[in-house]
């Protein structure tokens, strides 16, 4: 969260009695440090605002009040607030905040290309990776705690918090694998040279880049199942299986409070931070309300993004639970509090605090379900990793640490967004269309284009290829495909999208075959494509793979996507189910 990534102390200097507008500045500026200490950044924003407009803030200052803007979602503050603080002259802690600052700043105004610059500028300032990892274990950095407040502790809580920033920007904006694990590399400057489930010591202390490093590989095709599994279950077993219990007392081992009335109804909890508009949303939603009608839902929603999907879980829910900001013992204890019979993780790899507070066991019956699901979260805590025979074929269950439970049909439905109806594909999807021979298409994050998909592309040496997805706007992000393909390829189209509605009117429109991603494959990409009959060709795959290889061949096998009842009465069995 922002609050721990550019905390800090005001300096200033104190107040003139005679004279009133410096006075009243410097009033300003102490008011607003104790409302962003007490947490109320709103406040603390409009008092910063106040005395910037007096007199331009100094660096320290500006940083703080940018960071009130990043909280509470003005950038346009936040910028202005930055705007002219140069890192030059500045000590180095400093100049590593405002580096961060403005390089947040810019990522979420969707400039990720100058937040790289930006971060990458403040890890210079922290020293070499092999430097600045720490040297006992580090405090999770999540939720709204703070900065560790050791002082040995600070440049490597500093690194460790702009690593992740920049590896994601790398990563999930602009879909640079390579560039995002050499965040991450201790040896060599584009890849990580140690084994993924038995990293130097400074790394296995550090979550983050051990994690980094894993879902590097977890894109490149560099590292084979096998070797990812027993990585992510190393780590697992390192960083989140020991998550403390809520509080003094235990997790709880049913649903039913003591002394409560017995409840005719189940009560089952999901937890997600994609409760709208997102892949979460389109493969849950249709059967969470379905299955409200059977049971009480609880959703504790850890996202931000409010839509036409976000009001229909919202009205489905029961129970409605803001916990974006809770770390992972607090959000266990929440969760304990809630009396749940069953409880859903719908984030997976994608939220490490929800995996800690799972390890807790705040429920009598937890699952792991869409969401983050492209390999098991190597936990014992869980009743059952939800799935189906495409997904977890026969034979694959061992590089799974949770139960199989395989539903009859798909694992997920599609809910049609209110600008497309797609329904009636959803009931009975259409036959792939006829396209121009020899007009491919790529149609994912550029992050899934891994080894095998570009020396297939090579082979096919298509006339015309295709690449659609919205990252393709940054130039940073078009030279890969030049660096992939060259001259290999007859004509690059580059089709970036900005909206759903504009990126499915594309897909519409395409008049090419759809290579399936690899090793990481299409998920709800290859939904949609079936639904509008689009043709795609799958790849060859090896025999024991997880859902990371198998996602798109499960959704080409699929008989139909609109099951929501059906599986709404398999997920009430297995969470009603008794022990």
């Amino acid at each position: 969260m922002v609050t721990n990534v550019v905390s800090g102390v005001v300096t200033g200097t104190a107040a003139d009695p005679g004279r009133d507008p410096a006075a009243k500045r410097d009033a300003s500026l102490r008011q607003a440090e104790s409302a962003r200490r007490s947490g109320d950044h709103a406040a603390a924003l409009r008092l910063y605002l106040q005395a910037h407009q007096q007199r331009p803030l100094g660096p320290a200052s500006a940083v703080d009040a940018a960071a009130c803007g990043l909280i509470v979602g003005d950038l346009a503050s936040a910028a202005r607030l930055l705007a002219g603080q140069r890192p030059e002259g500045l000590a180095d802690e400093l100049a590593t905040r405002l580096l961060f600052a403005q390089g947040l700043v810019l990522k979420r105004l969707v400039r990720p290309q100058e937040a790289v610059t930006c971060f990458e500028a403040a890890l210079l300032r922290c020293g070499p990776p092999s430097q600045n990892l720490p040297s006992q274990d580090l405090p999770s950095p999540h939720g709204t705690r703070g900065l560790p407040v050791n002082p040995q502790h600070v440049s490597a809580a500093w690194a460790r918090q702009i690593r992740r920033e920049c590896a994601d920007t790398l990563l999930n904006v602009l879909g640079d694998v390579r560039a995002a694990a050499s965040v991450y590399a201790m040896d060599g400057p584009s890849t990580v040279s140690w084994p993924l489930d038995n990293p130097p010591p400074a790394v296995e202390r550090d979550c983050d880049a051990w994690l980094g490093a894993l879902v590097c590989g977890l894109y490149s095709g560099d590292v084979d199942a096998a070797a990812l599994v027993s990585g992510f279950g190393a780590l697992a077993a390192r960083h989140l299986g020991a998550a403390p219990a809520p509080g003094a007392r235990p997790a709880p081992r049913t649903g039913r409070k003591a002394g409560a009335r017995v409840r005719r109804r189940p009560r089952i909890g999901f937890v997600s931070g994609q409760f709208c508009s997102s892949p979460v949303g389109f493969l849950t939603l249709g059967t969470l309300e379905h299955l409200a009608a059977r049971a009480d839902l609880v959703l504790f929603d850890r996202g931000s993004k409010r839509d036409w999907a976000h009001q229909r879980f919202r009205a489905a829910a029961a129970g409605w639970v803001e916990c974006g900001s809770l770390d992972a013992a607090t959000l266990a204890a929440q969760l304990a509090d809630a009396g749940l019979d069953a409880l859903f993780d719908l984030a997976g790899w994608m939220d490490l605090d929800v995996l800690r507070a799972f390890a807790a066991r705040p429920a009598p019956r937890q699952f792991k379900w869409v969401g983050g699901q492209s390999l098991t979260t190597g936990l014992s805590c869980f009743n059952g990793f939800v799935a189906d025979h495409a997904q977890v074929p026969a034979g694959c269950e061992t590089l799974y640490a949770e139960p199989v439970v395989r539903l009859s049909g798909s694992y997920i439905t599609y809910t049609s967004p209110p600008y497309r109806d797609l329904s009636a594909a959803a009931a009975n999807p259409p036959s792939p269309r006829v396209t121009t021979p020899d007009q491919w298409a790529i149609v994912s994050n550029p992050a899934k284009i891994g080894r095998q998909t570009v020396d297939l592309v090579r082979r096919l040496a298509p006339r015309r290829l295709f690449l659609i997805d919205h990252r393709w706007r940054f130039d940073r992000t078009r030279g890969l495909a030049q660096a992939w393909f060259g001259d290999r390829v007859g004509s690059v189209e580059f089709i970036a999208p900005a909206t759903h509605p504009q990126y499915l009117d594309a897909l519409d429109r395409l008049d090419a075959t759809v290579l399936d991603t690899a090793p990481y494959s299409m998920g709800l990409t290859a939904v949609e494509l079936r639904l509008l009959g689009v043709p795609f060709r799958l790849v060859e795959r090896p025999h024991r793979a997880t859902m990371r290889e198998l996602h798109a061949s499960g959704h080409a096998v699929a008989p139909r996507f609109d099951h929501h009842r059906l599986q709404a009465e398999e997920l009430l069995h297995c969470s009603t189910a008794v022990q």
